[in-house]
């Protein structure tokens, strides 16, 4: 029997070994991979893949004209915000539309600028809020001023 103890092992080695294996490590992940394959597959009715098909953005022009200042100069007033700096720029343009990007600068209290911010957001306009930077500023001998530069990105007609 100890001349066939080695084949014996080495035969339960090589039919147990892979079930072991295919068991503890593969069958999950097996199993995961043909249903992600399943779910890729499958389109939903509501979800249309055709990309040329699709109708152009409806947009609103709120950065070019300045719309977007008017829209909470009430809001500036009541926090006590003052405007620095506006600069609307066209970033690229194709096929009749403009993709601009906004930079508002504002002073002043932390939690009156974020307040802003906040108020923007709620809005839900058709524009992205791309970033927001905050800084501290000491012009001459006057006390530091908080300025915040919010950076907005739109697509325009």
């Amino acid at each position: 029997m100890k001349k066939y103890n080695g084949v014996i092992k080495l035969a339960i080695l090589l039919v147990l070994a892979p079930i072991v294996i295919w068991k503890l490590g593969l069958a999950q992940t097996v199993g995961l991979y043909q249903e992600n394959v399943q779910l890729t597959n499958t389109v939903p009715e509501n979800v249309d893949r055709s990309f040329h098909e699709r109708s152009p953005p409806q947009t609103t022009p709120l950065l070019s004209n300045g719309i977007l200042l008017q829209s909470f100069a009430a809001n500036l007033t009541t926090e006590n915000i003052k405007t620095v700096n506006y600069n609307p720029e066209v970033i690229d343009s194709e096929g009749g539309y403009s993709l601009y990007l906004g930079t508002w600068a504002l002073t002043g209290r932390f939690v009156n600028l974020v307040r802003l911010v906040s108020q923007i957001e709620k809005q839900q306009l058709p524009l992205h809020i791309s970033s927001v930077c905050f800084e501290t500023t000491k012009p001459g001998r006057e006390e530091k001023k908080l300025m915040m530069t919010v950076s907005f990105i739109n697509i325009e007609k």
